[in-house]
Parts: C-alpha cells; sequence; structure tokens
C-alpha cells in the first residue's frame, strides 16, 4: 500500500492544468488529506466500504468541494465522471485493491474470496473512465502497480509478500499490466515509480 503523498502534486496541476481530483479506494483518507492541500475544483473520494466514507465525512466541514461515495468503483465512475466536463483534466488515483485487507479488516485472501473481481477493479475502472469521458488531457496514477507488472519494488526488498506471481501461484488469479499499455498506448507516455509498492504513473503524450 502506498500513498499519494509520494507525490508532488503542484507539479501535475500546473503543467497539465489539472481541475479535478478523483480517487478510488478512500481508506484512512491518507491520501485524499493530501490532495485536500491542493486548489483542485473539485475532489471525489470513492470506497466500496461505507465505514471508510463515514470517517472521512468530518474533512467535508472545511472541504465544500469534496464529495466522498461509497459504492463499487466501477459503478460510481459511470455515474460521476459523466459529470465531469471533458475540458476540465482530472487527477485519477486508483487505489482500490484489496477492500478491507489493508487496514486488517480481513485478510487478503477473505477480500478475494468476498470481492471476487471487485478486489482488483483496475481493469474495469480505467475501462469504465474511458467509455464515460475523453481522457487523452488526464493523468493517472496507479498504486500497488507490483501486483500488475515484475519490478524491483522497495517492498519486495523489504520482504513484502506482494509481489508479482503471488496472486498467480497462492491465489491463483491471473493480473497482468498489458491492458494499460494497449488503452492508453496513443494518448499517454508511461513512467513506472519502483517506490513502495510501485506506482505507474501515466501523463498526456508527448509531455515528458
Amino acid at each position: 500500500m502506498g500513498a499519494l503523498y509520494a507525490f508532488e502534486l503542484q507539479e501535475f496541476i500546473d503543467k497539465y492544468n489539472i481541475k479535478i481530483y478523483f480517487e478510488t479506494g478512500t481508506g484512512e483518507a491518507v491520501s485524499l488529506k493530501h490532495a485536500l492541500k491542493y486548489q483542485f475544483d473539485e475532489l471525489y473520494s470513492v470506497d466500496i466500504d461505507k465505514e471508510f466514507i463515514r470517517r472521512s465525512l468530518v474533512l467535508k466541514q472545511k472541504h465544500e468541494n469534496l464529495r466522498l461515495i461509497s459504492g463499487k468503483s466501477t459503478e460510481v465512475i459511470e455515474k460521476y465522471v459523466p459529470q465531469i466536463d471533458d475540458s476540465s483534466p482530472v487527477l485519477f488515483f486508483l487505489d482500490a485493491h484489496f477492500p478491507g485487507a489493508d487496514f486488517h479488516k480481513i485478510s487478503y485472501e477473505q477480500s478475494i474470496r468476498h470481492f471476487k473481481q471487485d478486489a482488483l477493479p483496475l481493469e474495469e475502472e480505467v475501462n469504465a473512465i474511458l467509455r464515460e469521458r475523453n481522457a487523452s488531457k488526464d493523468v493517472f496514477i496507479i498504486d500497488d502497480f507490483m501486483l500488475y507488472e515484475d519490478g524491483d519494488y522497495d517492498s519486495i526488498k523489504e520482504g513484502n509478500i506482494w509481489k508479482y506471481g503471488w496472486l498467480q501461484k497462492e491465489m491463483n488469479l491471473e493480473t497482468s499490466s498489458s491492458f494499460l499499455y494497449d488503452l492508453f498506448k496513443d494518448t499517454h507516455d508511461f513512467k513506472k515509480d519502483l517506490r513502495h509498492q510501485g506506482y505507474l504513473i501515466m501523463v498526456p503524450k508527448g509531455d515528458k
């Protein structure tokens, strides 16, 4: 589990004219609190666990432009992303992996068995985003990238079992990053960040 505080968001805001922040996987709101330090027009945070949303409601007292939404991330994307004008570039932080498990409410195995495909919703999330908007000017930060692609991530060096191949060997699940490159190869450039459990940053093509 990484966190958005690994990134200086002002650089993305300035360079790509970002107006909106949209995250999946509110959790304990660590990443959301970091995002709230910046001047977004609107912020959306989604979690399948109603308790995490309830705990985060206090943040709305000082941030009227924050929308906290409980539900499956793909369904929330389908409902709310069309309300965002295509002329307002979005920073998407996608971190909805393993509901409940990161915070020790249940085990990773239980999360997979209970939530099934919703335990790893990334592919469905990005497909939903692309169905609902022209995302060519949007920025994407994908957390826990070590689940989708092999690499010398910090977490592996620290002995974390979260590594590419664990899901395949131990949980009989297939994961791959190929769908991301296929979907975004014409519109975005890619940068792999090995910190924590790994990130994939996708920015509008041609901007280094």
